[in-house]
């Protein structure tokens, strides 16, 4: 049954102006403010939620994310998501496992998206948490360089070279060193120091 003043969706019923086969057909406004008219059917099924707006918001909100489906954003967002909600991702348990969750309102893209685009996103910044140790949310995040957002991770290891002690970023800019070739350096059994005085070999040098 439908009444006058009833809400579906962001339709609300205003009179009933006659029959569609055997439904009542009833004027209703939207939300946006046009007007449309329904048969009682399509309201109490949820069919008609709205004058047609609700359809053309979800279809621009999916084009925008397809479009931006293969951006470093995107890839940005879902990396986020998986190192909190996936128990399987390698990075778990230092996100998710440790209590570090993504708020409700960035579980959607195009919320997360908004936020960026608004907070000085850029494609050679980073996503960085203020206090390491909590959410992910529009309070506790900046985009920040890698330099920066590594020398808040934890453990910050301290190097000590001829007497002067820097965590690894700060050793990095004051020798003009790209801090990814090190990390990797790192990863690959090298020791900081090694890692952090070696020059990075020239890809055109001939070999002797």
């Amino acid at each position: 049954m439908v009444a006058i003043g009833e809400k579906f969706g962001k339709l609300t019923v205003e009179q009933q102006i006659g029959k569609r086969g055997v439904y009542f057909l009833w004027l209703c406004k939207c939300d946006c403010g046009n007007y449309k008219e329904v048969s009682t059917n399509l309201l109490t099924s949820k069919h008609t939620q709205s004058c047609g707006c609700l359809y053309k918001q979800r279809s621009n909100a999916h084009k925008t994310s397809h479009a931006l489906s293969k951006t470093s954003l995107y890839k940005c967002w879902t990396a986020m998501k998986q190192r909190c909600c996936n128990t399987k991702n390698r990075c778990y348990k230092n996100y998710g496992e440790r209590g570090i969750e993504v708020c409700d309102e960035w579980l959607k893209f195009e919320n997360f998206a908004s936020w960026a685009f608004s907070n000085g996103y850029d494609p050679k910044l980073t996503l960085d948490r203020i206090d390491n140790d909590g959410d992910y949310c529009p309070e506790n995040c900046r985009w920040v360089d890698r330099m920066i957002q590594a020398n808040n991770r934890r453990p910050c290891r301290i190097l000590e070279i001829n007497g002067e002690s820097k965590t690894i970023p700060e050793w990095c800019r004051a020798y003009g060193v790209d801090y990814d070739l090190v990390n990797k350096r790192i990863c690959a059994g090298w020791n900081w120091t090694k890692a952090l005085l070696t020059p990075k070999r020239d890809p055109h040098a001939k070999r002797k």
